[in-house]
């Protein structure tokens, strides 16, 4: 997944391009507005847990850190029942949901690595400092290039927790048992494949 040369930024100002009016309204066009989307009282849960940390990784004029940080708890909302082994188990739950998806499952779980680091440095009350920032520019452009893979790992499967109509556990579970078991490393697969073209 390569990064263009000059990129904007969700948290940055854009201009709608007319050529461009076809496809966005093709896009729309395809949305579905839940049933309970407009209700009175917010109803707290883990999607709407994740959306809100994904939609302040996105929008937030804050540190990188910090938006990773939302980054990554929007990952934990979705894909985490516990707490053993935290950042193992997101890496490696959310590389195997990507990598069916089509993405390369190593290069999700390294990006997803660094970004529990940065997290966890965030957490603690560090920041990055211009030494690892520089690894970012050279890996990835700019550090705001590394944040927006994070965040649209997020995206990616928030849509799919949403789309694939399986609650969390049992979400969780399938992408568990995909690991060890052919039929339900299957099953995963026919399902994501089923929704993929909403996700990516």
């Amino acid at each position: 997944m390569g990064i263009p040369a000059k990129q904007i930024f969700p948290w940055q100002k854009s201009i709608f391009i007319k050529e461009k009016e076809s496809s966005f309204k093709n896009f729309i066009s395809k949305l579905v507005v839940p049933t309970n989307f407009y209700a009175i009282e917010k109803k707290v849960d883990y999607l709407s847990t994740a959306f809100d940390r994904y939609n302040e990784a996105l929008t937030e004029n804050v540190p990188i850190e910090r938006r990773i940080a939302n980054a990554m708890m929007g990952i934990e909302a979705l894909l985490s029942n516990d707490t053993q082994e935290l950042s193992f188990k997101m890496q490696t739950r959310t590389s195997k949901i990507l990598g069916i998806l089509g993405f390369e499952p190593l290069l999700v779980r390294s990006h997803l690595s660094k970004a529990y680091s940065i997290r966890s440095k965030f957490a603690h009350g560090g920041y990055l400092t211009d030494g690892d920032k520089s690894k970012f520019i050279q890996e990835f452009t700019s550090i705001d290039s590394y944040g927006v893979i994070i965040i649209n790992y997020v995206r990616m499967v928030l849509v799919t927790s949403i789309a694939i109509g399986l609650n969390k556990n049992t979400l969780i579970s399938l992408v568990d048992d995909s690991f060890i078991d052919d039929t339900k490393a299957a099953e995963l697969k026919s399902k994501l494949e089923n929704v993929k073209e909403l996700v990516i």
